[in-house]
């Protein structure tokens, strides 16, 4: 499931609502990182250990 950027202006294009499955087998909503942009695989960089988005753009 795609959202468009003009329903999400805020995040960066690169970026789409989506599903994702959890541990316990359920569903929810999630900013995700476009397909195409992971497969390309540049200027990627986890975050994991940064608390939240906010967080990681404020750090720079």
């Amino acid at each position: 499931m795609s959202v468009s950027v003009a329903f999400l202006p805020a995040e960066p294009p690169e970026l789409e609502l989506g599903v994702v499955k959890l541990a316990d087998s359920s569903a929810a909503l999630a900013v995700l990182l476009r397909a195409t942009v992971h497969a390309a695989g540049e200027s990627l960089r986890d975050i994991s250990a940064v608390a939240s988005w906010r967080a990681h753009r404020e750090q720079q």
